[in-house]
Parts: C-alpha cells; structure tokens; sequence
C-alpha cells in the first residue's frame, strides 16, 4: 500500500461552529457567567475533538501486503493487513472500504484500534474466474468519539493480477510427428543452434518483436517488415490455434466450450515447453494474439497472461488458418483447437501437409444435445484425410485440477495440548 495516502479532515457538526460564536456574541452583549461556562464546555470540546482528530489523521495508518503474485483458477488470493495507530488517541471505531473488483472478494470491513498500538489479519479468497482484477483503491474512514470531526484517509493506490486459466493434464499424450519426419537425435542437437542469417523478410504482423524490423526494406517499402530467420529445428515446434469464434461456441460460463478450449491451450502449451517443445499461440480473440514460437517459462507466462484477459471474437476458424501462413514454416506442427462443426476450415488445413506442415485437431464438445455426435462426424472426416484428430468431453474438465477448489488452503489440527499441526498444504 502507497506510503503517501491523501488525508482529509471535515468537521461533521457545523452546528458546533454555529453554537460557539453565538456564545461569544451573546458573551460580548450580554455578559453572563452561565454563557461563559457554557463556552468554555462546547469550545474545550471543539479543541479537543479537533486534536483527537489530527492526532488519527497523523497517525493512523494501514499497510495491505498480497502474499502471492501469480494465481491461476483454484489458487487462493491471500493478503495481510497492518492497521497502526501511533498517536495518543484511540480510534474507537475504523471503516475500511475497499474498491477491488475480483468476484466475491472484498477487504471492506470495520473494526477499532487503541493508542500507540498494532492489528494485523489476514484475508483469503478463492479465484474462481480467469481475467485481470484490481486490488484497491481503499478508503480508511475514522473519526473522534464525539462524531465532530470526521477523519478519510485515502489510499488510491491499485495493484492488478492475472488469475490465469487451470493448467490440467491432457487425457491423452499428444504427440506430433514433423512434416519432414527428422531423426530425433538430430533434432535433439539442433534445438540448441540457432542460425544467425535471415533468408527473407515479410511485412510485420501483430506480435511479431521490433528487434526482428529489417530497416532497410522498411524504409524502402515505407511500411514495417521482419526479418524470416532460417529455423533449422521447426519440427520441435508447436503452434497453437485456438478457435474463439463466438458463432460456433456453446455453454454459457464456465461451461461453455470457449473457456474449455482456453484450458485446452494452457496446458497443451504447458506441456510443450516442459518436454522442450517452442510454442506458438495464434488466438481469435476480440483482438487477434500472437506469441511467435519460443522456449522457456518467459513464454509459459506470456502465452498464460494472453489466456487470462482473451475473451470470444467474430474471425472465423477458415481466416485465421489462412492467416497462420504468415507465421508457419515448412516442417512446423499446427494444433487446432475448435468446437467447430462447420466444414470451411477443413480444405484449409489439408493443405497444410502439402507444404509440410503437420496439422492436428483437437474437438472440445458441449453437454449441449447433439454436439458432441456432430464433432464425432467432423472427427470421421479428419479421419479419412490422414489429420490426427481428439475429441475433448466435458468429463475432462470435471476433475479438481480444471474447477476452482481450495487449491493453497492450509488446515491445522490442535492438540489437547495446544499444539497446532499443519495437516494438509496444497
């Protein structure tokens, strides 16, 4: 939390202000001893409210600490809080209101604090939902005991996190062959070579990396162009197209076929890069993404971030293969994912294998009746062109892995004796 909140001071009883000069005029006019004790009551007690309420504004303070940085469906979101007083005066009652927009999960609450003293507590929520949330704003309201000041403390200070999608393991074991078919053990040694010459350029294409611009042709063709560098190991990568078309999904929710094809892709990228596999993600979204094929857990994190915020779009399956060309080259391996039972996008992807490309397809069904036989038929025609094909039921993702669970929800055992034992750590 920003150690530099805006604090605000407002007097809440005008009427108070409004007393304590008519009681010096009628003092003035009408001397009276009955006026002057009651001024000097309602004025001491306008001082003192005055300093009790500088006093919290000075010195209260509250610290919100998030104890884990990357979350993913099922995680828990945990934050500490610190509220301290360092002044002389109690804080009889604190509100704290809290502006976060993750579903179900608020810190607002209220409470009260003594002088010269510290309350720490902990907050824990389960991340239910894939997206970016925002932890914060938050407003810490006070004041004295008597109501007149009122003392707002504001820390407008937000933190967002990615909760990303639940990374399950896959039914079966997806294993592509090249185009080309190259020996494995020459693959093996050619993983970690990288070549150094360019043997062409393109136009530049969203995702594509500003060191890659070949300033040269970008000059001459005045519009942006990459260099193609030779890549001597595309049998060891994997890209990923994931359908999003909003026209071919069914299920509403967590249910829908949208969001177990988003699942589908995390953990098939998961299990790309961990077997040494260079991923590639091409995504329909509301904005076209695109990773370009890369190693390492740099890219785990990218392709996971991209998956968290990546929502239904309008480009149709058949537009975005064609548009893969672009990024594909011969002997890469091409990984469909849809739930798709239209026929356009089929001629498409056969031709893939004419340029060496090797295409696969994974079918993510609904419950909804009938779709799963109608991916069944679409699985028989990718059968008779030679495409590997895997139909994906709604079974596989009702397993504790794939539902938002108590996934880091420590449990404690106590003893007779008051001794805590952890029992269970996820």
């Amino acid at each position: 939390m920003e150690n530099h909140p805006i604090v605000k001071v407002r007097l809440t009883a005008p009427w108070l202000r409004v007393l304590v000069f008519l009681l010096i005029i009628l003092q003035l006019v009408i001397p009276n001893k009955a006026w002057e004790v009651i001024l000097v009551g309602f004025g001491g007690l306008w001082l003192l409210t005055f300093v009790w309420a500088r006093q919290l504004a000075q010195g209260l303070r509250l610290q919100r600490e998030q104890l884990y940085g990357w979350l993913q469906v099922g995680d828990w979101l945990e934050e500490r809080f610190t509220l301290g007083n360092r002044s002389w005066a109690p804080a009889i009652w604190v509100s704290i209101e809290d502006s976060s927009n993750l579903p179900g999960y608020s810190a607002s609450m209220g409470t009260g604090i003594g002088a010269h003293s510290e309350r720490r507590w902990k907050k824990r929520t389960p991340c239910n939902r894939r997206g970016e949330y925002q932890l914060g704003p938050l407003v810490l309201r006070t004041g004295d005991i008597f109501g007149i000041y009122s003392v707002e403390i504001y820390y407008p200070q937000s933190d967002t996190f990615v909760v990303s999608p639940p990374v399950i393991h896959l039914p079966v074991d997806i294993q592509i062959l090249s185009g080309s078919r190259i020996d494995e053990t020459r693959s093996t040694r050619m993983r970690t070579e990288k070549s150094v010459s360019s043997y062409s350029a393109r136009e530049y294409l969203p995702g594509d990396s500003f060191a890659k611009i070949h300033w040269m042709i970008t000059a001459k063709m005045n519009e942006p162009h990459v260099r193609e560098f030779e890549n001597i190991h595309a049998s060891d990568s994997w890209w990923i197209l994931l359908d999003l078309d909003s026209r071919v999904q069914v299920g509403k929710g967590d249910q829908a076929t949208d969001e177990h094809s988003i699942i589908v892709a995390a953990s098939l990228a998961d299990q790309g890069l961990r077997t040494g596999k260079s991923i590639g993600l091409l995504a329909s979204g509301e904005e076209l993404v695109v990773h370009p094929a890369k190693h390492g857990f740099g890219q785990r994190g990218e392709i996971l971030r991209s998956l968290s915020l990546i929502q239904r779009g309008t480009q149709n399956l058949s537009d975005l293969i064609s548009l893969s060309q672009h990024y594909l080259r011969q002997n890469s391996n091409v990984i469909v994912i849809t739930s798709s039972i239209q026929l356009d996008w089929l001629d498409k992807l056969h031709q893939f294998r004419n340029k060496g490309i090797t295409p696969s397809v994974i079918l993510v069904a609904s419950d909804e009746e009938g779709h799963t036989d109608k991916l069944k038929k679409q699985g028989r025609y990718l059968d008779k062109r030679g495409i590997d094909r895997y139909l994906f039921n709604t079974e596989i993702f009702n397993t504790p892995e794939a539902r938002p669970g108590k996934h880091g929800e420590i449990k404690w055992m106590f003893t007779p004796m008051g001794r805590a034992i952890m029992i269970r750590s996820d």
